[in-house]
């Protein structure tokens, strides 16, 4: 009941007071770094809580089996994602526009001028661009472009990854990570793996695709320098394979033999 009051009083109301408008400049301030700062985003979150909260409060006293709580727990959850689909795809929408707006601009800046945006594609982690370059420009000129483009977009040092066309030397495609897929640690997943025969998973790619890696028949060589996730990498090979029926793993150095008993 506290958040769902917080999160739907007005903060009209609460600055007609000085303590009310203290306590709506915090609040304001909370709703923005939740990411929730408009009010049409306050009212849908209060709803959500209120509606998962009183549901939550009868399945606690009656049961969550009891009728009509599962009934009811159906209805708003389809009732209640429509709303937040939309207001994703609505805010995707907004950020290319806006992308797309600035461009011309920031090309100027950072010296590709006459560079176009032609497409946008948002994705979880960020947006990729293909970029069309004014005539006489090519690929290379725009990578050496990359920290001026990660400055004029306010991103974080090596976001924004520059690759070439295969068909035209006057395209390339700008690819922006805001949020870095490798930033926290991934999730166990669990045995996703039942057979040899399948691709091991091992991650993701920094675009935030999945990695996985045929080891039937093949030999693998895992390189990397100090502390770069080498021994990482090879325990979620192990932990897959140990759960594949048609795998025996075998710790190759029991079965070594000293020189001094082997044949000359």
């Amino acid at each position: 009941m506290v958040c769902t009051v917080a999160l739907s009083i007005p903060h009209a109301l609460l600055r007609r007071s000085g303590a009310g408008h203290l306590l709506a400049k915090l609040l304001t301030r909370l709703w923005r770094v939740c990411g929730i700062d408009r009010a049409i985003e306050r009212a849908y979150a209060a709803v959500v809580i209120a509606v998962g909260g009183g549901w939550m409060s009868g399945a606690i006293a009656h049961g969550p089996t009891c009728s009509p709580l599962p009934t009811v727990a159906t209805v708003a959850t389809v009732m209640l994602v429509i709303p937040w689909w939309a207001h994703r795809r609505r805010r995707a929408q907004v950020r290319v526009e806006r992308t797309i707006e600035a461009w011309p601009d920031i090309a100027d800046t950072i010296g590709l001028t006459g560079a176009q945006i032609v497409s946008v594609v948002v994705d979880a982690w960020g947006w990729t661009a293909r970029v069309i370059l004014r005539n006489g420009k090519a690929t290379t000129q725009a990578m050496d472009k990359i920290p001026a483009i990660e400055s004029a977009f306010g991103l974080r040092p090596g976001s924004v990854r520059v690759f070439a066309d295969e068909h035209r030397a006057d395209r390339c495609m700008v690819r922006v990570l805001e949020t870095d897929p490798h930033a926290e640690p991934i999730p166990w997943p669990g045995e996703v793996v039942t057979s040899i025969t399948q691709p091991v998973p091992l991650g993701l790619f920094e675009d935030g695709r999945p990695v996985a890696a045929l080891l039937l028949r093949r030999n693998v060589l895992i390189g990397g320098m100090v502390g770069s996730g080498k021994s990482g990498i090879l325990n979620v090979i192990l932990a897959h394979l140990i759960a594949c029926p048609d795998v025996q793993v075998s710790d190759l150095r029991k079965c070594a033999v000293p020189l001094s008993q082997s044949n000359p």
